[in-house]
């Protein structure tokens, strides 16, 4: 899938976010700074801009995605060491875990059974 550069998806969102601070500030953010015919016109395009430019950061943000992000690689924890875990930290409130033989077997609290 085609990615694009970090460097262009940061100046995007950068003139986003500019033109969406305009537009939330409305006209009087810019009364006195620029002429008085050019402030209502400049309000609406930076409105038009921040709404159509929120879409575009999405799909920039959806199209840079890979499998390889962080959350990817993380490897998951293995039943029998959760089982153990939610044993040894609820001592008082786990009186036993029901599950296969093969898990429990591979456990080590004797918590957890067969059945």
């Amino acid at each position: 899938m085609y990615n694009i550069d970090p460097k262009i998806s940061f100046w995007i969102g950068l003139t986003i976010f500019i033109c969406g601070t305009i537009a939330a500030a409305g006209t009087s953010f810019l009364t006195g700074a620029l002429p008085n015919w050019l402030i209502p016109p400049l309000v609406k395009w930076c409105l038009i801009i921040s709404v159509l430019g929120n879409g575009t950061m999405t799909y920039i943000a959806g199209a840079n995605m890979t499998n390889a992000g962080r959350l990817a690689n993380v490897q998951q924890v293995p039943l029998p060491q959760k089982l153990d875990s939610l044993v040894e930290n609820n001592k008082d409130t786990v009186k036993g875990v029901i599950t296969t033989e093969a898990v429990a077997n591979a456990t080590s609290s004797p918590k957890v059974i067969s059945g």
